[in-house]
């Protein structure tokens, strides 16, 4: 079966504006965040015929996806939240940068092995978030029938899922959505595996 895959980056919370780490915190979309989500949809850039929503269950995420698509129906899927930032969340670098657990984590991002003091190693979040990805796909998978399916959710989780399963060679940033875009992924899904057929940025 044929796939749609679109996803999409919550749009703007203050966390955003603010320049901090905001993973697990329930923040909701900032005023700012509304009106660009609002101006975003009126400018035709999504496509609104989707079968079948997700989300991670965040309220930032919920929003979005009623004010890109309206009052529908969803999965939420928590395996496909943001990074559990721990102590450092709603912090900034700034704030942070002379914190030695803190150096010791981005000295580290590249392996991935150091947690976020309280929180999750990069190597735990995208472990989790890509069985979140996987769970979804199955569910898709149950419909038997080609599908255009909507997944809101966070730029972390979207850039981890880009460069692990769609195209290795995407930059760190460069799989990372701002906030109300993200990729459409074209995939052909089997009982047991997918292909990635092709992409584009939304």
């Amino acid at each position: 079966m044929n796939v749609s895959l679109y996803l999409i980056r919550h749009g703007r919370t203050r966390a955003v504006d603010e320049h901090i780490y905001c993973g697990w915190t329930d923040l909701p979309l900032s005023e700012r965040g509304i009106r660009e989500l609002t101006e975003l949809k009126d400018s035709g850039i999504y496509d609104t015929g989707m079968d079948i929503f997700f989300t991670s269950g965040m309220k930032r995420c919920n929003e979005t996806l009623e004010i890109i698509f309206g009052k529908q129906d969803y999965t939420s899927v928590p395996d496909i939240m943001e990074m559990n930032f721990g102590d450092f969340e709603l912090h900034s670098y700034e704030e942070l940068k002379t914190d030695p657990d803190y150096v010791r984590w981005l000295d580290d991002f590249d392996n991935g092995e150091v947690k976020c003091r309280e929180g999750e190693s990069n190597n735990e979040f995208y472990e989790r978030s890509s069985r979140g990805f996987m769970s979804i796909l199955t569910r898709i998978g149950e419909e038997k029938k080609d599908m255009k399916a909507a997944v809101v959710c966070h730029g972390g989780s979207i850039g981890g899922f880009m460069r692990k399963f769609v195209d290795s060679s995407l930059g760190f940033y460069d799989a990372i959505p701002s906030p109300g875009r993200g990729f459409r992924v074209e995939l052909e899904l089997g009982e047991e595996a997918f292909r990635v057929k092709g992409y584009e940025k939304i």
